[in-house]
Order: C-alpha cells, then sequence, then structure tokens
C-alpha cells in the first residue's frame, strides 16, 4: 500500500487550509530595566530580528528575557572553561593526607546547560532552521474603527473630545 499525498494527510501540519498567520497581536514587548547592558543589546537583537519576520508579539517578552540572561550566562562560564580548563585538579583531605583528582570544572556544567536552555528559547521563539518555517506571521495592529456618533463629536480613537458635565438644577437665578 502506497503513502497518501501529503495534501489528503490527516496532520494538520500539512493541510493546505492551514492559516499563514496567527491570532496573536504583533507588538514590542519592553525591555525590563533589570536587564544588565549586555542582556539589553541581546534582548533588543532579537526583537529586531524577530519583528523582521512578523513574529514578535508582547507576549514574548519574558521567553526573550530568559534568553539574554541565559546566554550572557552561558558566556560568563565558557570564559572561566577557558581559563581554566574543562578539567580541573580538585584537592581533598582524607585522614590528613591531600589526594588531588580530577573534575570536571563546574562552570562547564553550567555552560553545557546554559545551551540546551538556549536552544529551547531559540526552537521557541522559532530562530532555528526546524522551527522557522513553523513560525506563523502575527496580525498588524489595526486602529479601531470610528462610528458615526464618534465621528460627529469629534472624538478620534487618539484623543476624547473633552466635555464638562452640569448637573441638573445647579444654574444659579438670574
Amino acid at each position: 500500500m502506497s503513502r497518501p499525498p501529503i495534501e489528503s494527510s490527516p496532520n494538520v501540519r500539512f493541510r493546505k487550509t492551514r492559516a499563514k498567520e496567527s491570532i496573536a497581536v504583533e507588538g514590542n514587548p519592553p525591555c525590563p530595566r533589570h536587564l544588565t547592558p549586555a542582556e539589553k543589546k541581546i534582548f533588543r537583537a532579537v526583537c529586531r530580528e524577530l519583528s523582521t519576520r512578523r513574529a514578535l508579539t508582547k507576549g514574548d517578552g519574558p521567553l526573550i528575557v530568559l534568553y539574554a540572561e541565559t546566554v550572557t550566562r552561558r558566556d560568563k562560564a565558557l570564559a572561566d572553561v577557558a581559563e581554566r580548563g574543562e578539567i580541573i585538579v580538585s584537592v581533598s583531605e582524607k585522614n590528613g593526607v591531600a589526594i588531588q583528582r580530577e573534575v570536571k570544572n563546574p562552570w562547564y556544567i553550567v555552560a553545557t546547560e546554559a545551551e540546551k536552555t538556549i536552544v529551547a528559547c531559540m526552537d521557541r521563539l522559532g530562530m532555528t532552521p526546524r522551527s522557522r518555517e513553523m513560525v506563523k506571521a502575527v496580525t498588524q495592529k489595526q486602529e479601531e474603527p470610528q462610528d458615526e456618533l464618534d465621528k460627529l463629536m469629534g472624538m478620534g480613537a487618539s484623543r476624547p473630545a473633552r466635555t464638562t458635565f452640569k448637573m441638573p438644577g445647579s444654574e444659579l437665578p438670574s
């Protein structure tokens, strides 16, 4: 029995009716103030890249923050690994005798764990070759349409007109 063509596949991924755009609305997430300058630089670079692909929403902010913090943590760990090496000599004492053992550099373990997190974040943001094609473009912001009453009153979507209210019976007799 031969394999059915992709168009008739029951898998949602291969259907032609699959939406080309996401229902999420595009927007730039704010850059948090607690980030270091290096993390802010990474945050803005990722936002710029996702924005050019029309894949950036305000909800992506926490994931991009995690990515930026993890990249700087990995860089710090790799700097220590470059200085001391992947294997270091650990000295401990047993019964008054110094024992030397070779162990993995703890920063090497931090770097490998950070790299796993980086790959996961990149995958979820659509920044890997495999996930890039799966990301749908977000819909662009649309201004709210004005109804006839708003047009007559001069209340645009940008700023409402200033109005004053008078209480009934608050007029002074002349």
